[in-house]
């Protein structure tokens, strides 16, 4: 046999062979009960615990299966549409409409629409009407293979941007590792009497704390108080009594515990802070995530508490998960502030110390525990390892905090609504304000002189066999060091200072800079005398439009970020153009600058932008001088 004609065999035969396997395909891909669920798909993501951790891979080979298979399982969807801002406001809402109404519409009518695209099985589904978010729970006993399967069959549609399949158990709370566990035996005996303002035997606020102004007539009048956690809100007790106290919405009834109550107590009621404000409870586990919080935004809440932490970030402090990105699009799509507590893991054993979910979040306020002399509290969490490290943003005190009859309390879940309480105050006063308005001055209001910055030394405590924590021998040397946004490491701009809070007047509500390019922007001229101190802030909020990074046809993976923080730097110049200081960081979307005059005359606070942003319709700045 000739080359030839073996050449022409080896060739016939690699053509049959050819067509053989693209029928087969052709079979495979048309049969609808055969699906590839190990190919990569650049759209759809895994969320999942390890250990105390979340952890976001883009392979179902890599997950561990039975964690899902084990609970409920859900998934977020993002629909891909121009994100809502204030242009789009401007732009197209009706005369009239609020910021949030047009909201309302503008997320509804987009998500119905395209929702109806979708073929939703028989799955319970939530959609948003805040943001371009759709979650949906999937029937109890449906594998993570089969929610891949379907998640695979919708994920080509253009208008889905990714789709996260997670283990619905990761986000519920668990108070046994919320700040309740925390509290002092002793109970306060109501009997003995409430401390009261010498000024107004009929203000029962307690003063005992951040400089509280005491008989000050502003009590969060008309305003609305949100408080998103689990457990009982009891609208019942004495410390509501008389008091606007509504639970909106709470279908888990496994959690009795009445932390709820407590925070409350400390925001408003009878005892705390806005005495007058009108509050409000959604249980955070009663819904998928933190969907709740969208009934505490259709009751026109002005202030979000959150004094809890997801027990699956225990060991984390990542900006990693799909639920901190529809927390941050909430607030700019609302403007609605959401205060939320640091947590309490620094002392335990293992957990790394870390911020957790959802005070992670770069549009929320985040706040930590000190004790009532300043020092920072064992227990209070600082430490992150996501792209935004300016948690937290304050302090207040939560160390061995009374509650009206509770008792005596530890725990960031008490200095919380502390902050959002005095919040409430400055709001009745001077107006609602926005995130970038109240970051800023909160911070430069904060007391930081009253801070203890010596190193400390902190027992351990360690799990035991019933998932308890007991305080060990071993212990470790924990510092408070300044950061280089101006803030420090574990109590950020200071202490909550409630007067110095409320006799701020000096704002620039809705300030809008235009950069002309990344040149220096005067902000504000000042007069120091020598031994002066400015402390000045500068805040803005995060652009949440969520970017896919381009890839090559050969690659299998993708992921999705939000885009980073917009970089301001702050400096302080003498009128004659000598530099006195500088505050540079790029990772947070505060700036706080505190300098202490040597000498006498003006001095000009300036601004220099580091990002491609032209225009900044959400910026803010504050500033005191001492």
């Amino acid at each position: 046999m000739t080359n030839f004609k073996k050449r022409l065999i080896v060739f016939s035969l690699l053509i049959i062979l050819t067509l053989s396997l693209t029928i087969v395909c052709i079979f495979i891909s048309s049969s609808s009960d055969i699906v590839d669920i190990s190919s990569k798909n650049p759209k759809i993501l895994f969320e999942y615990g390890v250990g105390d951790a979340i952890s976001v891979t883009n392979s179902i080979e890599s997950i561990p299966v039975a964690e899902y298979d084990d609970n409920k399982i859900s998934m977020q969807i993002m629909l891909d549409y121009e994100p809502y801002n204030d242009v789009i406001y401007e732009e197209q809402h009706l005369d009239g409409e609020t910021f949030v109404e047009y909201s309302k519409r503008y997320h509804t009518t987009k998500n119905q629409e395209l929702l109806s695209n979708i073929n939703t099985n028989d799955f319970n589904v939530f959609v948003s009407e805040y943001t371009p978010y759709i979650f949906i729970d999937c029937n109890n006993g449906d594998t993570v293979n089969q929610v891949y399967t379907y998640a695979q069959d919708i994920a080509d549609n253009e208008f889905i941007n990714h789709i996260r399949i997670f283990p619905s158990s990761i986000y519920d709370l668990n108070t046994s590792l919320m700040e309740e566990a925390r509290y002092e035996n002793t109970i306060y005996d109501s009997e003995k009497g409430i401390q009261t303002s010498a000024a107004t035997s009929s203000d029962t606020r307690i003063t005992d704390y951040e400089n509280f102004p005491a008989g000050t007539p502003y009590k969060g009048t008309g305003i609305k108080i949100g408080v998103l956690e689990t457990g009982i809100f009891n609208t019942s007790h004495p410390n509501f009594s008389e008091i606007t106290a509504e639970v909106v919405y709470d279908t888990s009834t496994s959690n009795t515990s009445q932390h709820p109550t407590m925070v409350a107590s400390v925001l408003g009621g009878k005892y705390g802070y806005a005495s007058s404000a009108s509050i409000y409870y959604v249980d955070v586990n009663s819904e998928t995530s933190y969907v709740g919080i969208e009934r505490l935004i259709n009751k026109g809440c002005h202030i979000i508490n959150m004094s809890i932490s997801a027990s699956s970030c225990e060991n984390n402090g990542e900006y990693d998960t799909g639920i901190e990105g529809y927390l941050d699009y909430i607030y700019t799509s609302t403007k609605v502030i959401m205060v939320a507590a640091a947590s309490n893991y620094l002392d335990m054993k293992g957990t790394g110390g870390y911020v957790a979910l959802p005070a992670l979040c770069a549009n929320i306020i985040s706040v930590g525990s000190v004790n009532s002399t300043g020092v920072p509290s064992y227990f209070s969490s600082y430490n992150t390892k996501n792209d935004v490290r300016s948690n937290p943003n304050l302090v207040a005190v939560g160390e061995t905090r009374r509650i009206e009859g509770f008792g005596y309390f530890d725990g960031t879940s008490f200095s919380t609504p502390a902050v959002t309480g005095a919040i409430a105050l400055y709001f009745e006063k001077y107006g609602v304000k926005d995130f970038p308005s109240m970051l800023a001055i909160l911070s430069a209001t904060a007391n930081d002189s009253i801070i203890d910055k010596s190193i400390q030394k902190i027992y351990w405590k360690e799990k035991n066999a019933s998932g308890n924590y007991y305080t060990t021998t071993e212990y470790f040397y924990c510092a408070n060091i300044p950061k280089n946004n101006g803030s420090y490491s574990r109590t950020g701009a200071g202490m909550l200072d409630v007067t110095a809070l409320l006799n701020y007047s000096e704002y620039m509500l809705n300030f809008e800079l235009t950069f002309p390019s990344t040149d220096f922007v005067d902000l504000k001229h000042v007069y120091l005398s020598a031994g002066q101190t400015i402390k000045f802030a500068l805040a803005w909020q995060r652009n949440v439009t969520v970017t896919i990074d381009e890839f090559l046809w050969w690659e299998t993976d993708r992921t999705y970020t939000l885009d980073p923080v917009a970089d301001f730097d702050l400096y302080l110049y003498t009128n004659t153009g000598a530099l006195k200081k500088s505050i540079t960081s790029s990772d947070t979307n505060v700036e706080i600058l505190t300098y202490t005059a040597e000498t006498s005359g003006y001095y000009v606070v300036k601004v220099k932008p580091y990002s491609n942003y032209t225009e900044i319709y959400n910026i803010n700045f504050a500033h005191v001088v001492n």
